[in-house]
């Protein structure tokens, strides 16, 4: 009975998904997406070494120009800077950022789910959403998973607005929200969870 209550708990599974993508975290990029990836650490790298300015994100392919690009506001890309601060430039902070958000974001899922439908599915749901290409995806150093998952905190959040009516809980939810879908906006479908939690 108590390993049954430990597998049909949902920390458990994150935890495990957590530990497995350590391995190798610090190591240099060897898998797919190198490019958009490099990308990323080349906008950190910038911020320490030229510009702390958050709404100057600079590319190292610059063509002769500043380098200064549109893009996806970088919120992934400053807090790994701000960890450039302290460690120095490694591989591993952008990473276990994402690992870290990601998590939580599964947490976020199942909470969802289950607040809406069922433990038991969310138990299943957020298994298979873990241990899909989001097992791979949340530990790259890319926005997709980071910005899926913020917003699905923020969403989650707002399921605890509407069941205890607490304005700082609010209040969050619509950072949150709105910092997810900056910092990636083909997240946006996600708020289609919302339509399940009418307000009363």
């Amino acid at each position: 009975m108590k390993w049954r209550a430990i597998f049909s708990d949902i920390r458990f599974w994150i935890c495990i998904g957590f530990a497995l993508r350590l391995i190798t975290i610090d190591a240099p990029i060897f898998d797919s997406h190198n490019w958009r990836q490099a990308d990323g650490y080349a906008v950190a790298r910038n911020f320490l070494e030229e510009d702390a300015n958050i709404f100057k994100r600079r590319v190292d392919n610059r063509g002769g120009g500043t380098g200064i690009t549109p893009s996806e506001f970088p919120l992934i890309n400053y807090i790994t800077y701000l960890f450039y601060l302290v460690f120095g430039v490694q591989w591993w902070p952008g990473r276990l950022i994402n690992l870290i958000v990601t998590s939580l974001g599964i947490f976020s899922f199942h909470q969802i789910i289950s607040a809406r439908w069922s433990k038991r599915l969310a138990l299943y749901s957020s298994v298979i959403l873990l241990f899909s290409i989001w097992f791979s995806f949340g530990r790259k150093f890319m926005p997709d998973t980071f910005s899926a998952s913020i917003l699905l905190t923020g969403i989650w959040l707002q399921v605890n607005y509407l069941k205890k009516q607490k304005t700082a809980t609010l209040v969050l939810s619509v950072i949150l929200i709105s910092i997810g879908l900056l910092t990636k906006i083909t997240s946006f479908p996600l708020l289609s969870f919302s339509a399940f939690f009418p307000a009363r």
